[in-house]
């Protein structure tokens, strides 16, 4: 018993310290701004797409109404081998709108396909220097390029993330999925501030053609479908001029699509999960091994605690230092974009965030995955 409640209560302050750090450097990124008097250069937007009938033209709505001039903004659909009428979809938008510059590209290859695959056809397509990306179901707001562009002015900036949530409508369930999705815009927006980059959101980056071509792109993680965003971000950053920036704008925010049922949940966050051992730095993977004991050992203080009422204060403890350092973080990333009644949900979705978690840890690593109709190790 004298073990597990040491055990606990290390990895609960190790945990927990890790978050508040997380708070203090989020707390510290300068807001970039999206007016700017200097000339706008071209730009690419990438949008690797597969099976995306349902969204493609409201994302390619929201691209093409940008504050920006649509003639220098050149739009990069890739099409991963859909196997419903997302080509046909983009097609006919394109005829739709000639005064647009949008290219269809199919991925063609014999590996099978992947948005790594995509994303890598496009940059070799690309006729600008800035790249951005975003996904098939997502949509930007208006200010979107002209934001990060305005980081790319910056010297030497090679990187930029920025911060993702989801379209409304998803309800409790997909107000769940929000929640965490801030936490992790939390932590991202504190690795690159810190210099210590751990992740990002490949449906809100952007990063030089010279930059990918320098790093040789995902040459070295092909075998992976899942990390694209985060092998790059952080192959980057090992460039000499390879500075990282984090847009901490809601002119800058893209919302996404959540998933609407707990079997697509799993298979998503089997994906996520599938990258930690080989796509991150040994930092982020001790940060994952912390966070993965403080919620196990937590659900079985609890499990524990409801046995032997003796271990009661021990877990109180814990549970106060935890949540006291999620919800300062939680607050301040939630009120940076007016998100604030989603901490409602902070207290009701702890006990099934911690069984998420060590379930995920221990199934994630082993087995397939499927992502939009494939399956996928």
């Amino acid at each position: 018993m004298n073990l597990f409640v040491a055990l606990l209560l290390i990895f609960i302050v190790l945990y927990s310290a890790f978050i508040l750090w997380c708070t203090i450097q989020w707390k510290a990124i300068k807001p970039v701004s999206s007016d700017g008097n200097f000339i706008l250069p071209a730009v690419t937007v990438i949008i690797p797409v597969r099976n995306e009938e349902q969204n493609v033209v409201n994302c390619l709505n929201a691209v093409t109404t940008q504050q920006y001039p649509s003639d220098k903004i050149e739009i990069l659909v890739v099409d991963d081998h859909s196997e419903d009428r997302t080509t046909q979809e983009v097609e006919n938008f394109i005829i739709q709108h000639p005064k647009n510059i949008i290219r269809l590209l199919k991925l063609n290859t014999s590996k099978g396909g992947s948005k790594k695959e995509a994303i890598t056809y496009a940059v070799q397509h690309a006729g600008n220097e800035i790249l951005l990306t975003t996904d098939g179901d997502c949509i930007v707001p208006d200010s979107w390029i002209r934001t990060f562009v305005n980081a790319h002015s910056l010297q030497d900036v090679a990187f930029v993330a920025g911060p993702v949530s989801f379209l409304s409508g998803g309800g409790i369930f997909g107000s769940l999925q929000a929640l965490e999705m801030m936490g992790l815009v939390g932590i991202a927006g504190a690795g690159i501030q810190s210099g210590k980059p751990m992740m990002c959101n490949g449906a809100n980056i952007s990063y030089t053609k010279s930059a990918f071509l320098k790093v040789d792109g995902f040459s070295s993680g092909y075998q992976l479908a899942s990390g694209d965003d985060t092998q790059l971000l952080i192959k980057i950053s090992g460039l000499k001029n390879g500075k990282m920036v984090f847009v901490k704008n809601s002119s800058a925010l893209v919302l996404g699509t959540s998933v609407n049922s707990l079997s697509r949940l799993w298979q998503q966050r089997k994906r996520w999960a599938s990258k930690i051992p080989v796509a991150l730095t040994p930092f982020t993977v001790s940060v994952a091994v912390v966070a993965w004991f403080a919620h196990a050992l937590l659900l079985a203080s609890l499990i524990v605690s409801c046995i032997q009422p003796a271990g009661l204060p021990f877990f109180f403890v814990a549970l106060v230092c935890k949540l006291g350092s999620e919800f300062f973080l939680l607050y301040s990333v939630c009120n940076q974009f007016n998100n604030r009644r989603l901490l409602l949900l902070f207290l009701p979705a702890q006990p099934l965030y911690w069984l998420y978690v060590t379930i995920i840890g221990i199934l994630a690593p082993f087995g397939t995955y499927n992502w939009k109709g494939r399956n996928t190790k």
